[in-house]
């Protein structure tokens, strides 16, 4: 059975994709925003230092920069089909959902937004299988190196890793 192109892009109009993100934000706003006292927080941002709140946003910024670079490095060929700022706009709203959600909800998000723009959602699902993996491994090197920094307790030899 053949599935109509409508059905296969999800929703078929601009406008109706603009009503699911926009209820969608106002949905993880809320979530975040519930238990908030706004005049805490303008009291502690009062109290921040400006530059290390802009060193911050910075640098949040140019990981999610990096992780989008790294999805298209990841996606090799297919990425043709997905511009970079949809990949940008995906992988934040991922990032919200996981935040916001259980069970990672911002992976199938990434699966069903990304796969659907063309990669196909099988091939999107095992790169961040892939990607996955790869944080772990890194997440595992920088495990074993940072034995190399810390100094042994006494009486204790120091692991046999080497220094640098």
């Amino acid at each position: 059975m053949k599935v109509p192109a409508a059905l296969r892009r999800g929703f078929a109009s601009t406008p109706a994709r603009t009503l699911f993100g926009l209820a969608l934000t106002l949905l993880t706003l809320y979530l975040a925003f519930r238990r908030v006292d706004i005049g805490e927080v303008w009291e502690v941002l009062a109290q921040a230092e400006g530059a290390f709140v802009v060193l911050a946003l910075g640098s949040g910024l140019l990981n999610h920069l990096a992780k989008t670079l790294r999805w298209q490095v990841l996606l090799g060929e297919q990425r043709r089909s997905v511009s970079l700022w949809t990949l940008f706009s995906v992988l934040l709203m991922g990032q919200a959902l996981n935040t916001l959600l259980p069970l990672r909800a911002g992976e199938v998000v990434r699966v069903y937004m990304v796969g659907g723009r063309g990669p196909g959602r099988s091939f999107t699902a095992g790169t961040i299988v892939l990607e996955k993996v790869l944080d772990m491994l890194s997440y595992t090197l920088l495990f074993f190196c940072s034995f190399s920094r810390f100094p042994s307790p006494p009486g204790r030899a120091r692991p046999p890793i080497p220094s640098w």
